[in-house]
């Protein structure tokens, strides 16, 4: 038991956040289909969103998953990256990386939807499609807690994720799978923000 407690102590601002999470969860899995519905709808980081209420949705999306599968794979995946992230290079730090890749992920996918909009590449359907989640966040963290690796594994691990990135990409060009690469490159990039008496 100390040492389950002194484990989340370790990383307050990733069990805050699963803990919120889970609350979430939960409000969404005891309402009814319509309600659940209209929750995810009104915080999802489409176009619509987006013109109509742009801070509540870059904000509020990042609290909600779509489901208990969804809600188990982010605690395991923030139990593991985002706690040792924190560890790392502190908790108000962390939020910022995770914020980052969160809404600059969100908001280049939402540049480049528009564009396509224009151009008629998609079809209008997409500006009120339900996005909410916590997954750019996540690939911003994940991308930067592999330079915690020592070389040459560290770019054992980038290439290895590159890969991934690229196979996914070649079976499912998603707006969404894009949106999940953007957020892997500002996490790599958000290392250079990182004090070097920190970096280790």
């Amino acid at each position: 038991m100390p040492r389950a407690k002194n484990f989340l102590r370790s990383a307050p601002g990733t069990f805050t956040y699963l803990f919120v999470l889970i609350i979430t969860t939960w409000v969404l899995q005891t309402s009814s289909s319509k309600v659940a519905q209209q929750l995810l709808l009104e915080r999802s980081t489409n176009l619509h969103q987006l013109v109509h209420d742009p801070m509540r949705v870059l904000f509020g999306s990042a609290f909600w998953v779509t489901n208990t599968g969804e809600l188990l794979f982010m605690l395991l995946a923030f139990s593991f990256a985002a706690s040792h992230v924190e560890r790392w290079i502190g908790t108000a730090r962390t939020a910022s990386v995770f914020f980052f890749g969160h809404v600059g992920a969100t908001l280049i996918v939402a540049f480049w939807l528009w564009a396509s909009l224009n151009f008629t590449i998609v079809k209008s359907p997409t500006t009120s499609a339900r996005d909410v989640g916590a997954s750019y966040g996540l690939a911003a963290l994940a991308a930067l807690l592999t330079y915690r690796a020592p070389t040459p594994r560290r770019w054992i691990f980038i290439g290895a994720i590159a890969l991934l990135l690229a196979i996914t990409l070649s079976i499912d060009p998603s707006f969404t799978n894009w949106g999940h690469a953007f957020a892997f490159g500002i996490g790599f990039l958000s290392y250079l923000f990182i004090p070097r008496k920190i970096r280790g």
